[in-house]
């Protein structure tokens, strides 16, 4: 029980010992070819130096950090509506004046892709009468 808690002092040393060893022959591993005379790969040496590169790389570099991105959207239902709800029948009154409006602008003014400025504020000024009620 007293080992789990404090180590004895030669453990750290042999640890350390141990992990030199095992680096010496991580690069023995790492510098021998995997290739052999006929041109032939040693694929069994090839994994195990793909291992060893990834274990190296992740103690040096950390490991892969991966993050979530989150998004939260926050809707007020509870809100009052500026304008009056309105039945369908109103709205397509309301589309039919528009479009009305729109289409003297388009032969009254030669409509052609720009509206007169005298004619926008006429239109805004109908929309804005026509929102307070």
């Amino acid at each position: 029980m007293a080992f789990i808690i404090t180590p004895p002092q030669d453990y750290d040393t042999v640890i350390a010992e141990m992990f030199s060893i095992g680096l010496e022959q991580m690069r023995d591993i790492l510098v021998s070819p995997h290739v052999d005379e006929q041109g032939k790969i040693n694929t069994r040496l090839a994994d195990v130096k793909i291992r060893i590169v990834e274990s190296l790389h992740s103690r040096i570099k950390g490991g892969v950090v991966q993050r979530v991105e989150q998004k939260n959207l926050n809707v007020n239902v509870n809100k009052e509506s500026n304008q009056a709800l309105q039945s369908m029948e109103d709205i397509d009154k309301r589309l039919a004046e528009l479009s009305t409006r729109v289409g003297q602008l388009q032969i009254g003014g030669g409509f052609d892709g720009q509206v007169r400025e005298a004619d926008a504020l006429e239109l805004a000024d109908s929309q804005d009468t026509d929102g307070d009620r």
